[in-house]
């Protein structure tokens, strides 16, 4: 095996620095060491410190972490880290994924799938904590002072990756955490940034358990519940992974993407209103449809882990597996309560956080999870009917056209001709439309009171105005 060395570094501001310095006492010894803003005096910027720490990497390493001050490790931290890279010494790994954000979406289906990382999304590339092989680090480094004022870092990585093909992954579950010391790179707006998903005692181990591929992305951001849909099919089945995931995406919110896959929500509001004591209407109301989307959209595509990857960063398949037959070598993947449990419980306060502190987040926790699981429950329910009007809809042999001839007819009459001799044209009745014969209707409602979806294929509305992402989403 090649053995892999891992050196990092935490960036910081002198203006931080005791809490640069405690967390490199935090990790083992020589495994940190802190890195400041070469120009503090000027205007703040992410990247100026961030090219500087990816330069840092010492002699005879293979990969270099870059950590941001303001970072909690769980701790096993290096354990996992180490691992990763043994498992994809290749592939760009990030640490952490926001709560509100469509990585954090990705990495909630992960936690269902019982997956260990999932592949990144076309958004940006979570920065806060991250690994890169030591060619992509230089790489980066010089590609970022290229364009020293333009984007923000994690946009710029995230480029970066797309265009050189590098395999990009996030951790299921974080493996940091935000501790909120407050922004000095303009983000204080956002309110609380924590993570979708940290368990501090994660036990290490099944690193080669992937979700990618992932098509659909229900998110709860700044009090709507939202929905980013990939529109296009990967145009070249060799191209690297990345560039096949990048893709073109729209952006709607979860009531508009139901509404496309012939799901009628209907009267729900009041029973979901009765849920919530604490929380207001609006943010349960979000918390329960984004549960909804996520539920119905895993259960009707089977999500699950990767088939065992045929080679470094590179898995033989996509997630979505419909109704085949689970590969032998992923049977046994099962989530792991503690990450599910932690990943469900943040979708609401996410979704709330741009308008509300920190206690008043937490005041509503428990009972925004309780609204989650419900909404997770009834998308359960109707994704296994719209799975099985799928798998009906498949088996279906194709009704014959009226005026088609029987396959063993043995002959075709001559035309009737006319007295110029020209060929009769024919009388009979025009055929039917082509298309497939439609889904069968479904019942209205489910056991549970929730709307059952009536086809599959989405006749896409024109997408209404959402709440503008906070980074660039191509």
């Amino acid at each position: 095996m090649t053995p892999y060395r891992l050196s990092g570094a935490v960036m910081t501001h002198p203006k931080r620095r005791a809490a640069a310095e405690r967390l490199a006492r935090s990790a083992p010894p020589g495994a940190l060491h802190v890195v400041m803003d070469p120009d503090p005096a000027g205007k703040p910027s992410v990247l100026r410190t961030a090219l500087c720490a990816w330069e840092a990497i010492e002699d005879g390493a293979t990969h270099q972490l870059v950590v941001q001050d303001d970072m909690i490790l769980s701790d096993t931290f290096f354990e996992r880290a180490r691992l990763a890279i043994a498992e994809m010494p290749h592939a760009a790994l990030a640490l952490f994924a926001l709560w509100d954000s469509r990585n954090g979406a990705a990495v909630r289906f992960g936690a269902l799938a019982g997956a260990r990382w999932v592949g990144a999304v076309n958004e940006y590339f979570p920065c806060v904590a991250i690994i890169l092989p030591r060619e992509v680090a230089a790489g980066f480094a010089a590609f970022g002072r290229r364009h020293l004022d333009s984007w923000p870092d994690d946009i710029l990585m995230n480029r970066y990756l797309r265009a050189n093909g590098i395999p990009a992954y996030v951790s299921v579950p974080s493996l940091a955490e935000h501790e909120d010391h407050g922004s000095i790179s303009g983000n204080a707006f956002r309110g609380p940034r924590r993570s979708v998903c940290f368990v501090p005692r994660d036990v290490p181990g099944r690193e080669g358990a992937r979700l990618t591929d992932l098509r659909v992305l229900p998110f709860f951001k700044q009090g709507v519940a939202q929905c980013a849909v990939r529109l296009d099919e990967p145009a070249d089945g060799a191209a690297p992974r990345p560039v096949r995931d990048a893709g073109r995406w729209l952006h709607l919110d979860c009531e508009q993407y139901l509404e496309g896959v012939g799901v009628r929500l209907g009267r729900r509001q009041s029973a979901i209103v009765r849920m919530a004591e604490v929380t207001t209407p609006e943010a349960a109301e979000g918390a329960w449809l984004t549960a909804f989307t996520m539920g119905f959209v895993q259960r009707r595509d089977g999500l699950r882990c990767d088939p065992v990857a045929a080679g470094p960063d590179d898995p033989a398949g996509p997630g979505p597996q419909g109704d085949a037959v689970p590969d032998a070598a992923t049977d046994d993947v099962v989530p792991d309560p503690a990450v599910l449990a932690e990943a469900l419980a943040t979708v609401g306060p996410g979704g709330i956080s741009y308008a509300q502190s920190e206690d008043r987040i937490a005041a509503q926790r428990e009972e925004l999870t309780r609204i989650t699981l419900a909404g997770l429950a009834a998308g359960h329910e109707a994704g296994e009917r719209a799975r099985r009007a799928r798998r009906a809809l498949r088996n279906t042999p194709p009704v014959p056209h009226r005026g088609d001839r029987p396959a063993a007819e043995p002959h075709r009459p001559a035309a009737d001709r006319t007295a110029s001799g020209r060929a009769e044209p024919s009388r009979a009745s025009p055929r039917a439309s082509t298309c497939s014969a439609p889904a069968p209707r479904s019942a209205n409602t489910s056991s549970a009171g929730w709307p059952t979806p009536v086809t599959p294929s989405p006749p896409w509305p024109t997408a209404r105005p959402a709440v503008p992402p906070t980074h660039c989403w191509t």
